[in-house]
């Protein structure tokens, strides 16, 4: 039996990935939510959406040996929910929404 990995691009999806092309951070959050491996732009809202390569790997989409050692690297990530993803759960978000605001308000009053 043929066994095949499931990695996500998120740059482009249906044609060949190309610097400039945008991607969705939702394409990697819901992939990595699955456990899927992400690969994605180190020239776009990728990098992001994978926090500086904390969550997905990351290459140059001019260089093809990057993006091919991207590739390798995500098919041999083991798959899984990483730690880090926690950062875009909704309790995170709206701490960081909560504090920005605290520290806007702080900053108006001097």
């Amino acid at each position: 039996m043929k066994r095949t990995r499931q990695i996500t691009f998120g740059w482009r999806m249906h044609s060949p990935c190309r610097a400039g092309a945008k991607a969705s951070g939702f394409v990697f959050l819901e992939a990595l939510a699955c456990g899927v491996p992400a690969v994605g732009s180190k020239l776009d809202g990728s990098r992001e959406a994978l926090r500086d390569g904390e969550l997905g790997v990351l290459t140059d989409p001019d260089d093809p040996v990057s993006v091919r050692e991207g590739i390798l690297s995500a098919l041999n990530t083991r798959k899984g929910i990483p730690p880090g993803l926690s950062h875009f759960a909704w309790p995170a978000f709206a701490d960081r929404v909560a504090q920005a605001t605290r520290a806007a308000l702080t900053a108006g009053r001097h």
